[in-house]
């Protein structure tokens, strides 16, 4: 009689798995520089789209009317509040200030006072005060 192998646990799939894993780690040591660039391609594609659209969802925001002009203003800055503090995210908050000073210049009716600039850069998350004025 031979050694009892019924008790000897067997899983097909750890072997497979542990037969491609040195060619899978090849492969991805291989194609790391690869990705690495297509993945910056990527993001620089997306950061540009999302700059671009921008003005765009601004102008979105102040068009929902029934809001209060407050309330739309409020919206903007939370917007601009949420952008990332990297490259992308000063051009887009540049992006953010341009739209503000083209479309609720100061002194205008619609315009941030100095008050309510105050009240929302109390509650700001970005180390950057919100001033587009």
């Amino acid at each position: 009689d031979g050694p009892d192998l019924t008790n000897i646990p067997f899983d097909l799939d750890n072997m497979i798995h542990d037969v491609y894993a040195y060619e899978r780690q090849r492969f991805m040591d291989h194609t790391e520089a690869l990705r690495e660039r297509l993945e910056a391609e990527h993001r620089v594609q997306t950061d540009t789209q999302a700059l671009r659209i921008l003005p765009g969802r601004l102008a979105g925001i102040w068009r929902q009317t029934t809001r209060s002009a407050a309330a739309r203003r409020r919206r903007i800055f939370e917007l601009w509040d949420e952008i990332a503090d990297d490259e992308t995210g000063r051009r887009a908050r540049a992006v953010v200030t341009r739209w503000v000073l083209e479309n609720l210049p100061p002194g205008s009716e619609d315009a941030y006072s100095e008050a309510e600039l105050a009240r929302l850069n109390a509650t700001r998350e970005s180390p950057a005060p919100f001033s587009p004025y």
